[in-house]
Parts: structure tokens; sequence; C-alpha cells
């Protein structure tokens, strides 16, 4: 027997002998070898009988499972001789005799790993399967594989009616038997299914204690505030009456349906249904559990645990079916249950009746319009015939006149032409100059590709048609024309679309004038669009970052400006600025860090603002032409080359000025000073 301060031996002759341990013992338990197995406060000991020996087994409380081990409630000696404990704050572990060190079988609470909600475990228990189970306070149980190492929980979510464990057991049948503070669970380990007994099972106890122990006999005990709960497990049979299932009343808005067996069928107005139903059950009824769906509605089933209504509200027009099912008081559910159709009616706009109005009208629609569009084309073809009837007339007349006068202005005729050639002559001169010469360049050089790729086409286009009339055609390399010719058209489209950007850039360069001036929050302009250009790289290369500074002056004020042209000029300089940094990146070494700054600032009675950059930089050569209509630093294709010359434009037209400093290989830093107030 086991007391405060050690364990006491009765032999056969009434000699009580004493054998002291120097801790408080709470557990003990027999090893099968005669020898005995006891914890108490921190600390395990293997008691040999045969000789009165202790050895001890200090638990380390800081390490390998951390600190708080405190009292050791329970001590399992397993069928293949490992020895578990329970620790107070450590939780479950099992010793390994040879070395003396434990094991611990409690995760940390981190990530995906939060598995245990307490590390108080209170009792331990073996399985016919090997597995030990484990109860604790506030987190259900838990289940370890000494041989995978695997850990497993069963709690509230599972079924459990608490998670809060005070006893744990097994019974002859494998079965494991758990109580919470209330209620008594037969859990069966392998497939999982729970049944709970309360004092509608004739369960007398108040409240459980940790008090419990499996007899010879087979029964089980199980210590309660107010006495001993004893059972025989085998005695305790299932329910195994499936019960009937009825839907016994439909309630649709203000009107109800008994026990309705015929499909229902209603208003779209009928927004508000109600299902009842009930199974027949009479075995602890209050038990009974009740799950429905409503396909067309309800993906899955829903559990409604014991209520015995489903309300549903504005279902759109349409047939539906609703299905119930229940169970008894252990779970046996009814799998047929029961179900009833019921179909929605469309209010009368979206009946097929309707949908034909409307075809009709809409065709009736179409036909006034072809009749009246026909009569007026005719009315237009007979007023045209009739003033070409009188132009033919007149032109007759004009003949005859410009026949007798054809010799006297033969030398007007002359004169007319020489006049002509100077003014075609003057109206080039007025268009040639730089803008043109940068046009006619840009040009050429997408037509030229256009032209050579419509070239070589027809040769490929020439070269398959002779193939196709051949008798023994080569279905390879009419493939491979096919696909050469698939690339020039490819290649065509490709450069008349540079083509066309280049057009659009003059239009939009020629389209700048005069806005009207209002005052503008400059700084709240440059934040917007400097943000603006940023996620507009980030959505072309997602891949792009880059550090954005901005220095902006508190005090600046608002500026008379027209602010969309100047947010058209801080797009383009913002554009400019990280395409250059990233170009850079891709030449760098890791260590750069792609960077725009944008500065505002007053100096000498003028705005100023410097967009900078650390990419790739501008040479002194370029600097001298960057403003230059049709001059890129970018690769053909990149750029129109019109954009800081419109910029520029722009600034000029404010009464300002748009420069440039740079340094090439270290960045660009382009400045625009504007009159402040106009």
């Amino acid at each position: 027997m086991a007391v405060p301060t050690g364990l006491r031996t009765l032999d056969a002759m009434g000699q009580l002998r004493h054998y002291p341990v120097g801790f408080t013992i709470t557990s003990i338990d027999d090893d099968g070898q005669g020898k005995l197995w006891i914890a108490g406060q921190g600390k395990l000991a293997h008691f040999d009988p045969a000789n009165g020996q202790y050895t001890l087994f200090q638990i380390d409380r800081s390490n390998p499972f951390g600190k708080g081990g405190g009292q050791v409630s329970d001590v399992l000696v397993t069928r293949s001789g490992d020895v578990w404990v329970t620790a107070g704050g450590v939780g479950a572990c099992k010793l390994d005799p040879r070395s003396g060190r434990f094991t611990s079988y409690h995760p940390p609470h981190s990530g995906d790993k939060k598995i245990f909600y307490s590390r108080d475990v209170v009792a331990l228990c073996e399985t016919n399967d090997g597995a030990i189970w484990m109860a604790t306070n506030i987190g259900g149980i838990f289940r370890v594989d000494p041989k995978t190492a695997d850990v497993s929980t069963f709690t509230v979510h599972n079924g459990l009616p608490d998670n809060h464990i005070v006893a744990l057991t097994t019974d002859q049948m494998g079965m494991l038997w758990l109580a919470t503070n209330d209620k008594l669970c037969r859990l069966d380990p392998l497939t999982r299914q729970l049944r709970v007994f309360d004092e509608h099972d004739g369960l007398l106890g108040q409240s459980f204690t940790g008090a419990c122990t499996s007899a010879p006999t087979g029964e089980l005990a199980f210590g309660c505030t107010n006495g001993l709960v004893v059972f025989r497990p085998s005695d305790m049979a299932s329910n195994t009456f499936v019960p009937p299932v009825y839907i016994t009343r439909v309630r649709v808005q203000d009107s109800t349906r008994l026990f309705p067996t015929q499909p229902l069928t209603l208003s779209y107005r009928d927004n508000v249904i109600s299902f009842d139903f009930v199974g027949l059950n009479y075995i602890a009824p209050e038990k009974n559990q009740y799950t429905y769906q409503l396909e067309g509605v309800n993906s899955g089933w829903v559990n409604c645990g014991t209520q015995r209504s489903a309300t549903y509200s504005f279902l759109a027009p349409g047939t539906y079916v609703f299905r119930v099912k229940a169970s008894n008081n252990d779970g046996l559910y009814n799998q047929q249950g029961a179900s009833i159709q019921l179909t929605v009616l469309p209010p009368w706009w979206r009946a097929p009746w309707a949908y034909i109005l409307y075809a009709i009208l809409a065709a009736l629609v179409v036909w006034a319009l072809v009749r009246y569009r026909s009569r007026q084309l005719r009315k237009a073809n007979q007023l045209l015939e009739r003033n070409v009837a009188l132009r033919t007339e007149e032109v007759i007349r004009q003949k005859l006149e410009i026949e007798t006068q054809r010799n006297n202005l033969a030398d007007t005729l002359t004169e007319l032409r020489d006049t002509q050639h100077q003014l075609i002559q003057r109206e080039k001169l007025a268009s040639l100059g730089e803008l043109t010469a940068g046009i006619a360049h840009e040009i050429q050089n997408p037509l030229n590709f256009v032209n050579n790729f419509s070239d070589l086409s027809v040769d490929v286009v020439t070269e398959l048609e002779d193939e196709q009339k051949r008798q023994q055609r080569d279905a390879d390399l009419e493939n491979e024309l096919l696909d050469t010719l698939k690339q020039n058209l490819q290649k065509i489209s490709h450069h008349g679309n540079r083509a066309s950007s280049i057009v659009q850039g003059m239009l939009e360069h020629s389209r700048m004038g005069s806005g009207e001036r209002y005052p503008v929050d400059l700084n709240a302009l440059v934040d917007e669009y400097i943000r603006l250009a940023y996620y507009g790289q980030r959505v072309r290369n997602p891949l792009f970052t880059c550090a954005l500074v901005q220095k902006l002056q508190p005090d600046l004020g608002k500026v008379d400006l027209v602010g969309q042209d100047i947010s058209r000029v801080l797009l383009n300089l913002f554009n400019n600025a990280f395409y250059a940094v990233n170009q850079r990146l891709k030449q760098a070494n890791d260590d750069f860090k792609p960077t725009v700054t944008v500065q505002t600032r007053i100096v000498d009675k003028a705005v100023e603002i410097q967009v900078s950059d650390n990419g790739t930089g501008i040479s002194d050569t370029m600097q001298q032409k960057i403003f230059q209509p049709f001059f890129t630093t970018k690769p053909s294709g990149e750029g129109t080359g019109l954009g800081l010359s419109l910029s520029y434009d722009i600034i000029k037209a404010h009464g300002g000025s748009l420069t440039v400093e740079s340094r090439e290989g270290e960045g660009c830093t382009f400045i625009i000073r504007l009159p402040n107030g106009g």
C-alpha cells in the first residue's frame, strides 16, 4: 500500500514494513514482473520488493520539453514494458530506463502543429492496438502511436460533450470509457464512434471525480460526489431501431400544410418557407439528431442537432427538393429519410410567354426601323437623281462654253501650272524641317519592314501554290511555308503597329493647346502620379521593385497650372526614370537598389520639381538632342521619341523651363521650373 511518505507491506505473518521514498506518492502501477513504478512530486521511482530498494528517475522540468513540471497525476506501464507518466504543466512523456531520459509527446503551440489545448494530462490508458490515450483538463483526449509518434486529438469538435476529462479507462472489449463533469462516454478507438450517457440513460451520478477502476469480472466503477457508479459494459446495448422520418408541417407565409406528400407549387411572393420534421424514436427522444438539405441551395447536409425545423427565405424561381434524415438516441441514422419537392414559380415578367412577347416587340421595333430607313433612302435617291440631272445639264452647257474658250485658255493654263508648281514647292519647304525629318526617319523603318516582309510573303505564297499543284505534295514543306507566312504576317502587324504608334504620338504632340489654368496642389499631383507610374510598371513587370523617395516642401501651396498637361509631363518623366533604373538593374550586381527621387521646392519665386534616378544616365552628346522630336535613347520599338519633346513644349507653354543633368552610368535628374502663380 502507498502512504504519503512511501510504501508499506504486510506479509503473511502480519508484520508491517515501511519503505520510505522521500516524496509524496500520487500514482502506482505494477510492471507485471513483481516490481512497482511509483510517481510523485516531479519524480518517478522503480521499487524492487525483493531488496526494498528504489531506483529514482528525476523528471527534468526545463529540458527537453520546457519548464513547469509539477505533480505527477498518473503512471502507466504498457504491455510492451514502456513507462509513461504525466506531470502538471509538462504533459505526457515516456521514460527510457536505460538512459533515464524522458521524451515529451506535446508539440509546441505554433503553426499547423497546434493540436493540443492543454499540457495538463490527468490520466493515461493503453488500448488493444498499443496506442496510448491521454485525458486532459481542457483539451479533450489525444492518442499517441508509440511506433510512429503520430498524435491525434478527439475534442468537442468530434462530438465530446466537454473538453474537461476527469477519468479514463478501458473495458475487456477494448472500448475507451471516459468521464466528464456530468456525463459518461464510450469511444471505439478504431472507428472513433462515440456514445454519450447521461441522466436520460439512467445515469445517477451528479459530478464525477478522477477515480475509476475496472474489476477482473468486467465491471467498471467511476467515483462521483454522491457515490459510486458501477456497471457492466457488456450490458450497455446500443439502440438498433431505425426511426422513421416524417415531414410534419410546411409553413408558407401565413398558410400551413400538415403532413404534405404531394409536390408543392409556390408563388414568387411566397418568400419565407419553413419545414417541421420528426424522427419517431421513443427511447430518450430528446437525444434524436437531425440533418437536412435543400437541393439547389445547400451544397451539403446541414446538421441541426436536436432542432426539428428548418427555414428558408427569398428562394429564386426553380425546382427544389427538401430532404431530412433523423437518428435515434445512439446516433443510428435513417439514411433514406423523408423528402418533398417544391417549385417556386417565376413572376409574370419572367414567365416563358413574357419572353415570347419581348421577342415579338423587339422584332416589331427592328421592322419599324428598317421600314423607316428604307423610306429615307428612297427619298434620298430621288433627290440625288434630280440633282444629277440638273448637274448634267449644267455640265453640258459649261462644256460648250469651254470648247469655245479652249484656245484662249492655253496661255492661262501654262501660267497656272507654273504658279501651282511654285505653291507646291513653297508648301513643301514650309513643311520641311526637323519634325518632318523625324517623321520620315521614324516611319520609313517600319514601312520598309512591312514592304520587305510583304514581298517575302508573296514569294512564299507563290512557292506554296507551286507545291500544291504537284501530284506528290510535301506536307512538311507546306507546313513550313505556312509557318513562314504566319511569321511574316506577325512581323508586318508588329511594324504596322509601330508606325501607327508614331503617328498617334504626333497627333498627341500637335493636340497640345492652351488649356484653362486653375490652382493645383502640386505636391498631391506629384504623389499621385509617381504612384500611378510605379503601379503601371508593376503591372507590366510584376518582378520590378524600386524605392520611391519623396522630398516635398510642405508649404508649397497651390500653383496655377493646366493640371492635365502637367500630369502628362510628370507621368512621362516618372516612366522614363523607372525604365532607366530597370535597365541598370538588368546589368548591375545584386547590391544595386533601384531608387527614384522626386523633390519639390520654391527657388527664387519659382516652383521647382526635380525627378532623379540612379539608372543608366545620359551621355553629353545625347543630352543636346534629348528634347528633339523623335529622338530616343531606347531600343527600336520601345519608344517613339515624342514624350520629352511634348513635355518640353508643355513646360514652355506655362512660361517655365525643362532641363536635364546627368552623368552616364550614375543617373539622371530632370528639373522643371515653373513661375509661381502662373
